[in-house]
Formats: structure tokens, C-alpha cells, sequence
């Protein structure tokens, strides 16, 4: 048994199949956000844009996903019990991908060659980490997950 030294995050490190999410994106400079998620199943989504991140420009400081507009005011965590990966990219320019969705489309799920740029290999590198419960193992109904 020890002491606890470290505050307590308000950040979920895990999550229940069945539950909803939030997530807070925090960016030190402006910019352009591309959001790209790795399923439990090894999927590649473009989640923003889409219609759940429509706001592609952004100012410094904290923003939430599902942005406001989005249809959905949390995601919902379904599927097989496993890790996902989200990667945050923020790039002083709009990126000119002719594949990327608009800002009303669903998310765009990825393939190799969506990730071929000049016929050089994109290497993603993912920022967060998020492990999926069985429904027994944790219920949060809502969490939050923070990338700085």
C-alpha cells in the first residue's frame, strides 16, 4: 500500500464496450486538424474532417470531438474489446489530400493508398492510446480523453 503523490486525472485510461466517449484535443499553436483513429480491429478512419469534426481550423487551447454540430454529441464504443490509436496532426496549412472528406461526410475509412503521398509512405505515429473494455470490466458512461 502506498500514498498517492500524483493528482488523479480526469481522463479515463480505459473504456466499456457500450459506453460514450468525449475527447479534448489540446494544441499549443493554431492550425489545420487532420484526426486519423485505428480501430480495435486495425481499421484506419479519418475522422476529421467529417461530420463529427466539421472544424477543420483551430486556435490554440482545447477542443472537444464531437465537435458542436457534430450529429452526435459523444462517440459510442462499440466492437471487439482491444486498443485503439488516435494520431492528432495539426499543420499550418490545409493539407490538399484530394481523399479527405468533406466537412459533412461520414468518416473515410483509410487504405495503403490513401496513405501513399509523392509514392512515399505516410508512417503514422499515434499519439493516444485507448484500451476497450468488456462491458463487465469497467461502465463509464461518458469519459474523456485528453492529447496534448
Amino acid at each position: 500500500m502506498g500514498w498517492r503523490w500524483q493528482p488523479a486525472s480526469r481522463y479515463e485510461k480505459s473504456v466499456s464496450v457500450g459506453s460514450h466517449i468525449r475527447f479534448e484535443v489540446n494544441f499549443n499553436t493554431p492550425g489545420y486538424l487532420l484526426l486519423i483513429q485505428k480501430d480495435t480491429s486495425g481499421g484506419l478512419w479519418c475522422f476529421c474532417p467529417s461530420c463529427f469534426a466539421p472544424q477543420i481550423q483551430l486556435k490554440t487551447g482545447k477542443t472537444s470531438l464531437p465537435q458542436e454540430g457534430s450529429p452526435i454529441t459523444s462517440f459510442p464504443i462499440e466492437g471487439e474489446p482491444g486498443k485503439e490509436e488516435i494520431l492528432a496532426v495539426i499543420t499550418q496549412d490545409a493539407l490538399a489530400f484530394d481523399w479527405l472528406p468533406s466537412e459533412s461526410d461520414e468518416p473515410l475509412q483509410l487504405d495503403e493508398n490513401h496513405l501513399l503521398v509523392n509514392r512515399q509512405q505516410i508512417y503514422l505515429s499515434l499519439a493516444l492510446s485507448i484500451r476497450i473494455c468488456d462491458r463487465s470490466d469497467r461502465h463509464t458512461p461518458t469519459s474523456h480523453y485528453c492529447l496534448n
